[in-house]
């Protein structure tokens, strides 16, 4: 790290139109001219290191400082539909699956001689045909991370003070020193007095989860966070169902004609089953013809921000977050007034204050929606409170969408404790050894909790993980984790329909460690994540089908118990619901959303996703804080400095805002920095963008950049929200007020690339003037 950004401590990403303006050094001359024209071989001084933060990896990815990529020792099995026999130069595909909270993603990687190069989707998975979401193409981008964890360190004192990146004060351990020392950590004593805590992000392995139950057997104190939580609409609904299991959202859009997506994102990745979301919705948009035309699905968006939910909507409605429960009873209020009591139907429209201008709109809608019974679909967002989750059960359920639009699919709870609980447990100093497993809690959950204060508490500390980041200035004890095409492993998908291997295509490239064969350690087992993957799938396949068929196809289809447990609707009268001030000019709400780049931080050192432009800002190497036009003119106003808005023009007459509203210059956007203050004092600061399409007193930040301790690609790149979010998880925050400061932000925006000269770049028609004239 320190061979590249070296004496001049160069921050941040130099921002250019291609990367033939970048590459300007003929020392690279012959490596490079392979991929670029002759003449883009040109680089110097600061443009060559900040050129490196991106090609970095790229090299490694050819080859260059990465020796011995290698087949795992252990057999894998390629996808059923390749050749028989590997021929030299020509590509190998296997199956694996991407693990994440969200699910097992199921794929199949391109191999060049035992280098993973290229990722796409498993066709086998029907729900989504071989989809993939842009995470997991970037992902083998990560695998060659110069910058990732490469193996395990040790240091005696541990101080989130004590920044230090390039491991000086880390002594660096052999596997096997390293195996010796996690087998150390479970002593009897700390096991029997239940000493030994772990902190873990949520799962979807089967196997992981058989290690945990084993662990908690032993006295661990077993905790899961995961700050991007999607688990609250069935926690929600099966409380208000009083049944055992929790109840998942399972959408069937292909078989329904009229959807309303209140803040649910459902065709992006802020949403759980975006790629088969997208393919299901997708299916009754298809127009070939005039009569296809009178078929389409029709889709009615209520969101704060300006999504590709609302983008693809035919009748869209801007209001804030905090609203949205004032929305949804509005609306209960007009579907339910046939079938609830007056007592219920009097506590809506109490609850539904606020609403009123947008009567008409709820009433046309309500009306669309009832005249479509068993075709009509409720989605919610799954930050929303519980109110909202239980009313979208009640009037999908009035609307016999139950089993036809949308199903309920019966999930386990997790058993494992919550943050707060370790919190409490560390408070009280109950804790000797803490495992960080996964995540990155001391950056997305630092809001409400000094980490640094408590870990303090703890005698020793111990970080699993692919890099050093936040959370391993915490620690004494780093123990490198393998990227997920190195290991074994197991996941299901978030539909629990199926499930998935994790197989590996190359052996680790550094002295690093799988979840699975670190787990194995702690819990003293002697199996290898293999053997205990082959075990795990027999017991669930119950011997229909071969270990081998499991590997070569990537999936085992899985029976689901879906629920018809139906809403005694007496239950809308107990649901909890506090009232929330309604969001003003001076006390605004914000809404906060992963980052498209990083999205929770993961990819923060990922050139490719960095560079990625965001796809409705489509801002690069940058986050900002977005505002809406309304907003923006009313601050614009009490602040002339902030030189948000441009000043009227023949195209801008009387001060209207045009939508390219930012200051552009040669695809860079000058930008004011503003900061955000809650009551508590905490803070955060960032440039601002005008985006049309957002509620008027609603400001979206996003989590997962701004990160502190970051290699080399993210070094300096957006701000850190972070703060914002509770211990709770909730993304939706009232009561900020909104000061500008002096400084000023130059963002690189690629809105004004490829630009049209004024003629329209889409064109578009209402159903009635295709089917007049369809050319």
């Amino acid at each position: 790290m320190s061979g590249i950004i070296s004496e001049d401590k160069i921050s941040g990403p130099r921002y250019w139109k291609s990367l033939d303006d970048l590459a300007e050094t003929p020392s690279f001359r012959t490596w490079v001219e392979r991929e670029f024209p002759q003449g883009a071989s040109m680089l110097d001084g600061v443009q060559r290191r900040n050129f490196m933060k991106v090609m970095a990896a790229s090299f490694g990815l050819a080859g260059l400082g990465i020796t011995g990529c290698r087949r795992p020792e252990q057999a894998i099995m390629p996808y059923g539909k390749s050749p028989e026999e590997i021929i030299p130069g020509v590509p190998v595909y296997y199956c694996t699956s991407q693990p994440s909270p969200r699910g097992n993603q199921p794929l199949i990687v391109e191999s060049h001689q035992a280098r993973p190069t290229k990722i796409e989707g498993n066709p086998s998975y029907l729900r989504t045909g071989g989809a993939t979401d842009v995470y997991a193409q970037a992902s083998v981008l990560s695998l060659y991370d110069p910058d990732r964890s490469k193996g395990t360190y040790f240091r005696k004192n541990a101080s989130a003070k004590d920044v230090d990146t390039d491991l000086s004060s880390w002594l660096k351990l052999s596997k096997k020193e390293a195996e010796q020392k996690i087998v150390q950590l479970m002593d009897s004593e700390s096991l029997s007095n239940g000493s030994i805590a772990v902190l873990a992000d949520n799962s979807s392995s089967p196997s992981r989860h058989d290690i945990s139950s084993i662990l908690k057997e032993k006295g661990v104190f077993w905790a899961e966070h995961e700050p991007m939580d999607f688990t609250g609409p069935e926690t929600a609904i099966s409380h208000a169902l009083e049944v055992e299991n929790h109840l998942r959202v399972q959408p069937k859009l292909e078989n329904a004609t009229r959807i309303l997506s209140i803040d649910c994102d459902f065709l992006s990745l802020r949403e759980p089953d975006e790629a088969s979301s997208t393919r299901a919705f997708s299916k009754g948009r298809k127009v070939e013809n005039p009569e296809d035309a009178k078929k389409m699905n029709r889709l009615y968006s209520v969101e704060s921000d300006l999504t590709r939910t609302g983008g693809a909507a035919d009748h869209r409605l801007r209001l804030e977050s905090s609203r949205m429960v004032n929305f949804i009873n509005a609306l209960a209020a007009e579907v339910l007034k046939d079938e609830a009591s007056d007592d219920i139907i009097s506590h809506l429209i109490e609850r539904s204050s606020g609403m009123e201008s947008h009567s008409e709109w709820i009433k046309e809608m309500a009306k669309d929606l009832s005249s479509h019974k068993g075709k009509s679909l409720i989605l919610s967002g799954s930050h929303l409170p519980a109110e909202v989750h239980v009313l979208t059960y009640a009037i999908n359920q009035s609307l016999e969408s139950i089993g036809k639009t949308v199903e309920y699919v019966e999930v386990q709870k997790n058993d494992a404790h919550s943050l707060s609980e370790l919190i409490s447990r560390l408070e009280e100093g109950k804790v000797s050894t803490l495992i960080f497993l996964g995540g990155n809690p001391a950056y997305l959950c630092s809001g409400e909790i000094d980490w640094e204060a408590l870990t303090q508490k703890v005698k020793t500390v111990v970080r699993f993980g692919p890099e050093i980041d936040e959370t391993s200035q915490l620690a004494n004890f780093h123990v490198g984790a393998s990227h997920y095409l190195e290991c074994w492993g197991d996941g299901l998908d978030w539909s629990r329909s199926t499930y998935f291997p994790i197989q590996p295509l190359i052996s680790p490239l550094f002295e690093t460690f799988s979840e699975l064969e670190f787990l194995c350690l702690l819990a003293d087992i002697n199996d290898d994540p293999k053997a205990l993957l082959e075990k795990k799938f027999l017991k669930i396949s119950k011997n229909s089908q071969s270990f081998e068929d499991f590997l070569r196809i990537g999936l085992f289809r899985l029976e689901q118990s879906l629920s018809k447990a139906k809403l005694d609707l007496t239950r809308i009268l107990e649901i909890d619901s506090a009232s929330i001030p309604l969001p003003n000019e001076d006390s605004l709400e914000v809404l906060l959303v992963p980052d498209f780049h990083t999205w929770d931080g993961r990819y923060a050192n990922n050139g490719w996703m960095q560079e990625c432009p965001d796809p409705m800002s489509k801002l690069t190497w940058d986050n900002a804080i977005l505002v809406s036009p309304l907003l923006a003119k009313q601050l614009q106003a009490k602040h002339p400095d902030l030189n948000l808005l441009p000043n009227p023009t023949m195209l801008n007459k009387n001060g209207q805002v045009a939508p390219d509203s930012a200051v552009f210059d040669s695809g860079r956007q000058d930008s004011p920095v503003v900061k955000l203050s809650l009551k508590d004092g905490s803070s955060i600061e960032g440039p601002l963008h005008v985006q049309p399409g957002l509620a008027d007193y609603t400001l979206v930040a996003t989590l997962g950049m701004g990160r502190r301790i970051v290699g080399r690609v993210g070094e300096g790149t957006g701000y850190d929200a972070s703060s914002f979010l509770g211990d709770d998880s909730s993304r939706v925050i009232t009561g900020v007020s909104l000061s500008p400061t002096s400084k000023r932000k130059i963002l690189a925006n690629v809105q004004e690339h490829w630009s049209m000269e004024g003629r329209a770049i889409v064109r578009e028609a209402n159903t009635d003037e295709y089917v007049k004239d369809e050319d």
